[in-house]
C-alpha cells in the first residue's frame, strides 16, 4: 500500500481543513498520514514550532502590514521537516500550506522523496504573496528575491507534481515562469456530507435566534480585513440593499467583534457567531441563512461555497475566481460579472425570488463531484504517475 505523508503548517484555516479532508478521503485506499507543524493538541510540537513561526513572522511582518494581505518569506535558517520525512520514510511527500516557519524554500531540495504539492493559494508559484498584488508590491526587492529563490530550487527538484485546487488557479499557475517545465493538474477540494446536509430551516433559525427577515451569511477564518476577501465591497452592497428592507447579516469565523469597527446600516441586524468549533454547528448556520455571500475577488477554491451548497443554501460570488468550479450561474447560486454594487444587489434579488426547495435541491446535487471517493481516486492516479517516473 502506498504510504503518503501530508504536511501542513497550521492546524486551522481553509488549507488545514482541506488537507484534513484530503487525508480522510484517502484513508481506506492508501496509508495516509497528516502532520501539522503547529498543532494545538500536541504540546511539545507546538513548543518546538514556536521559534520558527516567530522568526518567520518577523521576516514577513512589514510586508503584511503594508499590503493588508498574507506575505510569507519562508526564509527560516533551519528546518527539521527533512529529518521528519527521513524518519517517517513515506513513498510520497504531499505538501499543502507550508508557511509560518515550517520550512525554508531552499530546504525543499533536502526532501529526497517524490513530491505532490497541493496549491491552496498562489504562494507556490508567486513571490512572497499568497494572492496577487499591485505591481508596486510585486516588484519589491523582497518579493523578487523569493521568486528567484523558487525558480532556482524548483529547477533542482525533478520529481514533483503541482496540483491546483481549481481550474482558475491552474490557469494562473501555468503563466508563472516559476513552474516552467513542471507538471500541473487540478483537483478540487473534497467535501464529506456527513455533517454538511440539508436540515429544517426553521429549526436552524431558532437555534441561532434569527427572525424571518432575509438572512445573508459572510464566513471567513479571522480574515475579514484581508484584501482578497473584499468584505468592504460587500458592506457597501448590504448597506445599499438594506435601504429597501430590513435584513439579517450573519458573520461567522471572526474572533473579535466588528460591530463597533465598521459602519452597518440601522436596517441590518448583525449576528456575530465568532469562531465555530464543529462542522455540525457550521452546518446549522448554513441551513439557517438564505444566501451565502462570497465577495472575494481572488479565491483559490472556496470551501465555504461547497459547504453552503451541500446544506441547500445558494451562494453569490464574483466571476473569475476558483469559486466558479463550485457555483453555476442561476443553478446553485449567482455569479456576478464584476465588482459592482448594483449588479451584486441584482444577484441577491434574483436569489431571493427563487423557490427555496427547488434551489436547495439543485445546490445539494451540485456537490456530488466533490465526494471523498471521487477526489481520492484523482489523487491516487497522480500518486501512481509520480511513482512510475
Amino acid at each position: 500500500m502506498i504510504k503518503i505523508l501530508h504536511l501542513n503548517s497550521l492546524d486551522s484555516g481553509g488549507a488545514a481543513i482541506a488537507a484534513q479532508r484530503i487525508n480522510s478521503s484517502l484513508k481506506e485506499k492508501v496509508n495516509s498520514e497528516l502532520f501539522f507543524f503547529k498543532d494545538k493538541n500536541k504540546f511539545f510540537r507546538n513548543l518546538l514550532s514556536k521559534p520558527y513561526s516567530i522568526i518567520d513572522k518577523i521576516l514577513s511582518s512589514s510586508m503584511n502590514k503594508s499590503t493588508n494581505t498574507t506575505f510569507s518569506s519562508n526564509s527560516v535558517p533551519f528546518s527539521y521537516i527533512p529529518l521528519l520525512i527521513k524518519i517517517k520514510n513515506p513513498d510520497i511527500v504531499h505538501l499543502h500550506w507550508i508557511n509560518a516557519g515550517m520550512i525554508s524554500i531552499k530546504d525543499l531540495i533536502k526532501i529526497k522523496k517524490p513530491i505532490v504539492w497541493t496549491m491552496h493559494d498562489y504562494w507556490p508559484f508567486s513571490g512572497g504573496y499568497h494572492y496577487p498584488e499591485d505591481n508596486k508590491f510585486l516588484n519589491d526587492f523582497s518579493n523578487q528575491k523569493i521568486y528567484t529563490a523558487k525558480e532556482i530550487v524548483y529547477s533542482q527538484i525533478e520529481n514533483i507534481r503541482f496540483v491546483a485546487v481549481s481550474k482558475k488557479l491552474m490557469e494562473e499557475a501555468k503563466l508563472s515562469s516559476v513552474l516552467k517545465n513542471k507538471k500541473l493538474s487540478f483537483i478540487n477540494n473534497p467535501l464529506d456530507t456527513k455533517h454538511f446536509n440539508i436540515k429544517n430551516k426553521l429549526e436552524c433559525k431558532k437555534k441561532i435566534n434569527l427572525n424571518n427577515n432575509l438572512t445573508i451569511l459572510f464566513c471567513s477564518y479571522n480574515s475579514i480585513f484581508k484584501k482578497n476577501k473584499n468584505f468592504s465591497f460587500l458592506l457597501k452592497v448590504l448597506n445599499k440593499f438594506s435601504e429597501l428592507k430590513k435584513i439579517n447579516l450573519v458573520i461567522c469565523g471572526e474572533k473579535k467583534s466588528l460591530k463597533n469597527k465598521l459602519e452597518f446600516s440601522n436596517n441590518i441586524n448583525l449576528l456575530e457567531t465568532g469562531f465555530i468549533e464543529t462542522e455540525e454547528e457550521l452546518s446549522t448556520i448554513y441551513n439557517a441563512v438564505d444566501i451565502t455571500a462570497i465577495p472575494s475577488d481572488n479565491e483559490a477554491f472556496g470551501q465555504i461555497a461547497s459547504e453552503s451548497s451541500a446544506c441547500g443554501t445558494p451562494a453569490i460570488i464574483l466571476k473569475n475566481t476558483g469559486l466558479t468550479d463550485i457555483i453555476i450561474h442561476k443553478e446553485n447560486g449567482y455569479v456576478c460579472d464584476e465588482v459592482d454594487v448594483e449588479k451584486f444587489i441584482d444577484g441577491i434579488k434574483w436569489l431571493e425570488k427563487q423557490n427555496s426547495a427547488q434551489i436547495a435541491e439543485k445546490c445539494k446535487n451540485s456537490i456530488s463531484k466533490f465526494s471523498y471517493d471521487n477526489i481520492s481516486d484523482q489523487y491516487i492516479k497522480i500518486y501512481n504517475e509520480v511513482l512510475s517516473r
